[in-house]
């Protein structure tokens, strides 16, 4: 969940969506925007909308958590992160998430 969340949180950032505590971003499992994206996209409760519309479900504080979807077996942090990143920019990323989730089941830890 962490090693997601770090992936993810770079991945975001290196697509131009500002993290916070870069470059160390997070050791936990969520992934905290950093407010100078409420000047280019919005705030964090219009970024939420935009996710929300695309079926990407995050809070409205700037939040993005990563226990779900590692609990689902995602582990391309590249491929999450850009369509997170273009979902934040305003694109319609639905198909390309609805292609993601296509091959995810729930993972059990043993």
């Amino acid at each position: 969940v962490v090693s997601n969340s770090q992936n993810l949180a770079r991945t975001l950032e290196d697509s131009g969506i500002g993290v916070k505590y870069s470059p160390w971003f997070t050791e936990s499992h969520q992934v905290i925007l950093s407010k100078e994206n409420n000047e280019k996209f919005g705030s964090f409760k219009e970024i939420s909308r935009k996710l929300a519309n695309n079926n990407i479900i995050v809070d409205t504080e700037g939040r993005i958590g990563t226990s779900e979807i590692t609990r689902l077996g995602l582990t391309d942090m590249m491929k999450v992160g850009q369509v997170v990143s273009d979902g934040i920019k305003g694109k319609d990323v639905r198909k390309d998430v609805t292609e993601i989730l296509r091959n995810t089941g729930v993972k059990y830890c043993r």
